[in-house]
């Protein structure tokens, strides 16, 4: 268990997108990312889309699954010393991962 609590992350910064616009999500990642890090969106490096595929997060969000069966889905990933986890609610929240000992 004293693993698992000292693996917990620090949320740094968060975004929100709608969910029923797919570009939306770039952005918020981009914006939640670019606050973390104290930079501009643009100035990410290496861009977001070296990262992850968002258009793959995108649909797996937006499964077509029915909300019963799965209430919420989320994508997960690391860019750099972050860990971003991108919620189908519209949640962005990206987390300082743990200093390896």
């Amino acid at each position: 268990m004293d693993e698992f609590v000292s693996a917990r992350r620090t949320e740094v910064a968060s975004a929100t997108y709608d969910p029923d616009d797919p570009d939306s999500l770039t952005l918020a990642v981009a914006k939640a990312l670019a606050a973390a890090m104290d930079t501009q969106p643009l100035q990410l490096q290496p861009p977001i889309g070296n990262v992850i595929d968002l258009g793959f997060a995108e649909a797996v969000l937006s499964s077509n699954s029915t909300p019963e069966a799965t209430p919420m889905r989320y994508v997960g990933f690391t860019y750099g010393e972050y860990e971003v986890v991108v919620f189908s609610t519209g949640e962005v929240d990206v987390y300082e991962l743990p200093q390896q000992r």
